[in-house]
């Protein structure tokens, strides 16, 4: 009679982890970098497409509010860069028609700068969003393997008895 032994626990565990968490986080970074380029382009078509007029804008802005929120639930993978997508145009349009309904020089005193065109205000927060995110960037890369024993380990309690309890 043999007794199968336990197989040999190997430290490649806590590498898969790492590159694990290193692709995840440069999936994310690609999500949200793409989700915001996706919004720019889609906010210069949302408003040029009908002349800068407040309805076509509403209107084209819920179309493509309405085909993001598809993919939010056909590609669940894909949230974060629909998310980002969906609250990028909303900010562009709606500041933009904040400044039609309100006037320039009232939209200015909040300390916002007024760009007369979309095509201008549409790239302004891409450098910001590239430094906020690959801030971090490098600690989720090149993170140490930490986390999880190579081994799981098992802790015996022990018993009083098999009737230890009064029934």
């Amino acid at each position: 009679m043999s007794i199968p032994s336990a197989p040999v626990p190997s430290n490649n565990l806590r590498a898969d982890k790492r590159l694990a968490a290193s692709g995840q986080s440069v999936f994310g970074f690609l999500c949200r970098v793409g989700g915001t380029v996706v919004a720019m382009c889609s906010s210069l078509v949302i408003w040029y497409i009908v002349a800068e007029k407040r309805p076509g804008a509403i209107v084209f802005l819920w179309f493509f509010v309405f085909i993001g929120y598809y993919f939010f639930i056909k590609f669940p993978r894909f949230i974060p860069a629909v998310m980002i997508g969906l609250v990028t145009q909303v900010l562009i349009i709606g500041y933009e028609l904040q400044v039609l309904t309100i006037g320039e020089a009232i939209a200015q005193r909040s300390g916002q700068p007024f760009y007369p065109y979309v095509s201008l205000l549409c790239p302004r927060p891409m450098p910001a969003m590239f430094a906020v995110l690959l801030t971090p960037a490098p600690g989720h890369i090149f993170s140490p393997p930490i986390g999880l024993p190579a081994w799981p380990v098992v802790v015996l309690l022990p018993s009083s008895g098999p009737s230890s309890r009064s029934h």
